[in-house]
């Protein structure tokens, strides 16, 4: 942080602002607000930089997206205007997340195709790799499993080259929840294995990530029918989403603890655990998950003769569904122009591979502690 610079007053806010954002809130984005705007003049671009990015990293956590939208396009412009291009991607990325989550997949395609033209023009391999994941993520949310494993290995092959050990992490994070849709029981549980190596090797404190590999730990163990184990991975899982206040791995959590009860005959339990997660994907903002929790709870009230209840839900199922379709059509295709895109972004980076250094042959090997 450039603060240096400052006056020792103004200096001493931003760094109060700024270890505040572990507790975002509507009071501290109008701290960060206020702030701009009256010192404005008097901050070095650096810092006006900071505090940008921390104003729509805290509307994003309140899942005020298009407020998020709106403070990193005037970080973006900031950036561009004062001569600090290196910044850009790292925000792109930023901005695809947010598009991401607010349900707006082919925006944040868009803009992570952006990234990858964009970081590859500057040699930022680490920025290329962030950008695969993320497309690979699309790929994902429209049950293209296969292309999602295949982005994911990608950004796999470039973060490997790099030695960047939290990317790595979460990358085969990503991979696991890949070869878990695929049905690759094996190369799922190595993707876990390599991460908690990771984890536990490089010293990285991520809580969220933690709860994403029970959870996975956890529908693994469900698809191999081993129902008891499962559901404690899977309450480990949702409770350290719950103390880390992740409302997406509770929602995720939840889900798969319902349907966890539905296979076993608990109705009440899964009730119970689905409509939570109605609560909590609505105060979340979470549209992209809204179907599954609709469809099994109507599902479910007409195992248990409450047609009115469950009436009601499959017309807001049907409503939801007519919305997605009227956005995105009846599945993800990714036109043809963005296809070859990629194609010569591929082949960009495959040349400029020259430039890295390669990894060990057995890499994975060499994670275990």
């Amino acid at each position: 942080m450039m603060t240096s610079a400052l006056p020792e007053d103004i200096a001493g806010q931003v760094a109060a602002l700024l270890a505040n954002e572990r507790k975002p809130s509507p009071e501290l984005a109008q701290e960060v607000r206020r702030l701009i705007l009256r010192v404005r003049p008097q901050l070095d671009k650096s810092t006006l930089l900071q505090l940008l990015q921390l104003l729509a990293r805290i509307h994003y956590h309140l899942f005020d997206y298009q407020q998020a939208l709106k403070s990193l396009g005037d970080a973006v412009r900031h950036a561009g205007k004062e001569g600090m291009s290196t910044e850009v991607p790292a925000l792109l990325l930023f901005e695809g997340q947010i598009h991401y989550s607010a349900g707006a997949y082919f925006r944040a395609l868009e803009v992570w195709l952006k990234v990858l033209e964009e970081a590859s023009e500057l040699a930022d391999y680490e920025r290329c790799a962030q950008a695969y994941v993320g497309i690979g993520k699309v790929y994902f949310v429209f049950d293209d499993f296969h292309n999602a494993r295949k982005f994911h290995l990608l950004a796999l092959e470039l973060a490997q080259s790099l030695g960047n050990y939290p990317l790595l992490c979460e990358i085969e994070i990503n991979l696991s929840a890949d070869y878990y849709r695929l049905h690759e029981g094996e190369a799922a549980h190595e993707a876990i294995a390599s991460a908690i190596n990771l984890m536990a090797r490089h010293r990285i404190v991520n809580p969220v990530w933690e709860g994403e590999i029970a959870a996975y730990q956890g529908l693994l163990l469900f698809e191999a029918g081993e129902l008891d184990r499962a559901e404690a991975f899977l309450l480990r899982a949702f409770e350290i989403h719950h103390r880390h206040d992740s409302h997406w791995g509770q929602v995720n959590d939840l889900l798969a603890l319902g349907r966890l009860y539905l296979a076993r005959g608990e109705n009440g339990k899964a009730s119970a655990s689905l409509k939570q997660a109605a609560q909590l994907q609505e105060a979340g903002n979470l549209a992209s998950l809204q179907i599954q929790i609709e469809e099994l709870l109507a599902g479910l009230l007409v195992e248990e003769g409450d047609y009115a209840g469950a009436l009601a839900r499959y017309k807001k199922l049907q409503a939801l569904q007519a919305e997605q379709f009227a956005r995105d059509g009846t599945s993800f295709r990714i036109s043809k122009r963005n296809q070859q895109r990629i194609k010569q972004l591929e082949y960009q980076l495959q040349l400029s591979k020259i430039r890295l250094q390669s990894p060990p042959a057995a890499w994975r090997d060499a994670t275990e502690v």
